[in-house]
């Protein structure tokens, strides 16, 4: 009789655990992958030339290190992902990548107790170039 009163409890307190589990899982993997990309990103010397081409490979780099992660959760990441110069592409001392409100797909069902619809990571390295 007791344990069907606690059973409800600790599988509700389990499904919590892995939920947010996951999201930590995601949420880590997600800053890994951005952190990746604008490493990559300060050393590129051409951005001026090749604006376009660089950031394909930098937003494929971001992608590519998102492997791990169930589809659900980088559906339409490509077009999430930003990079800006601060102040100016032309006179640029950093470099950001970012993905902004990527939606969080629920694994159990739990997102309406505390867990966060989007997920928003960034990553800023100076920027220095080639003499």
């Amino acid at each position: 009789m007791e344990f069907a009163i606690v059973l409800p409890v600790i599988l509700i307190l389990l499904l919590g655990m892995l939920e947010w589990g996951f999201l930590m899982w995601t949420q880590t993997t997600f800053s890994n992958a951005v952190r990746e990309g604008a490493r990559e990103a300060v050393v590129i010397n051409d951005w001026s030339v090749n604006y376009s081409t660089r950031e394909n490979e930098v937003k494929n780099i971001v992608i590519n290190r998102m492997a791990s992660l169930p589809a659900a959760q980088k559906e339409d990441i490509a077009g999430r992902i930003t990079i800006v110069f601060a102040p100016s592409l032309a006179n640029a001392r950093s470099i950001k990548v970012a993905i902004s409100n990527q939606p969080y797909i629920s694994m159990v069902g739990f997102s309406r107790f505390g867990i966060p619809e989007t997920l928003t990571v960034s990553s800023e390295f100076r920027y220095e170039r080639a003499n």
